[in-house]
């Protein structure tokens, strides 16, 4: 049974759940804070195969327009609910907020530095056609 408010996995574009499910607990208080689905190795393969079929059948792999898109928007989204980042590092992990907040802010650092790479590819770069990339 799914308990209210359990994490779950989002794999292939739906919530996966478990058969077993675990509690997280603040190690300052003990007290339970959420709950979680486990995964195993079959959850975490799904998870992988998912997405390297999203990245090969889909148009990532051909457009770094999209990739960069897609990574500005999940920096952005972190953005908006870093408060929430930070009070689950501090909950789940026991961290003070100074030192939580600190390492939080690398999240969106690192999404926008992958962003910027995607559309600054390293060698040599030839425009195929519209939308389309060949590197070497």
């Amino acid at each position: 049974m799914i308990r209210e408010n359990t994490a779950r996995h989002w794999i292939d574009g739906e919530w996966v759940g478990s058969p077993r499910f675990s509690d997280s607990v603040d190690p300052a208080t003990g007290d339970v804070i959420g709950t979680y689905a486990e995964a195993g190795t079959g959850t975490g393969r799904t998870a992988v195969d998912a997405a390297v079929r999203a990245f090969t059948e889909g148009s990532w792999r051909l457009d770094p327009m999209l990739r960069a898109t897609a990574l500005s928007h999940l920096a952005d989204a972190y953005d908006q609910r870093m408060g929430e980042v930070v009070d689950t590092l501090c909950e789940e992990n026991g961290k003070l907020r100074p030192e939580a907040g600190y390492e939080a802010h690398f999240i969106t650092r690192a999404l926008r530095f992958a962003a910027g790479l995607a559309l600054q590819p390293h060698g040599r770069v030839t425009d195929t056609q519209p939308g389309r990339q060949a590197m070497s």
